[in-house]
């Protein structure tokens, strides 16, 4: 009696412990959902190359060196409001690529929130855990996306503070290209070398906790 009596305590508290990350992974993908659809509804179109999207005369450094030599800050707005208005003409008025950065980041976030549903899910509701093949999966998508997701986030805080230190928007649109190819190739990497030496499947360590995850 005392052994059926815990082991029904160990899955209750199985369960309970599961519940949260299923929630918190639930808001995740809300929140990144949100975002997502917030940046299509601005005018960003995923994949869509946009060429001259910033004029080049236009950076953090150029416009502190314009107010400093400016007459007045009305001379300057005006000469600020001509260079974007004629940006506008030109560029249909596309937003900056730090949508771009922000866009993809939230998708990075809000897929591996799913994947974090899917592995406690199971747990969460006292169903049989996933099959070692399915398990498999889930891990390969849990590495690429655990590593990709910081990626963006420290790629967000360069862009950031590159900006913030006069850097040039141009020049750092012309990074683009190089440092997506940086985000993806790094967790590509992180996701191969764990597959080459079978180290996806389930981690069953605590399996006398009832604790098993992808």
């Amino acid at each position: 009696i005392t052994q059926v009596l815990y082991q029904q305590t160990m899955t209750a508290d199985k369960e309970l412990l599961a519940i949260p990350p299923v929630i918190c992974g639930s808001i995740s993908v809300i929140a990144c959902i949100y975002v997502c659809v917030s940046a299509v509804k601005s005018g960003y179109v995923p994949c869509k190359p946009v060429k001259k999207r910033i004029p080049k005369t236009m950076s953090w450094k150029n416009i502190q060196q314009k107010l400093k030599k400016s007459s007045s800050n009305v001379d300057f707005q005006k000469e600020l409001n001509f260079t974007t208005n004629r940006s506008k003409h030109n560029d249909s008025n596309h937003p900056t690529m730090m949508i771009d950065i922000l866009f993809w980041m939230c998708v990075s976030d809000g897929l591996h929130a799913i994947q974090i549903i899917l592995n406690w899910f199971p747990l969460a509701f006292n169903m049989p855990f996933w099959p070692l093949s399915t398990c498999k999966l889930l891990g390969v998508i849990a590495q690429f996306l655990a590593i990709q997701s910081p990626c963006w986030h420290v790629l967000l805080a360069y862009n950031l503070g590159y900006l913030l230190c006069g850097g040039s928007i141009t020049r750092l649109s012309k990074q683009k290209k190089y440092q997506f190819m940086i985000v993806n190739l790094v967790p590509l990497i992180a996701t191969v070398l764990p597959y080459i030496y079978g180290q996806y499947g389930r981690y069953e360590n605590n399996i006398k906790y009832h604790d098993v995850e992808c």
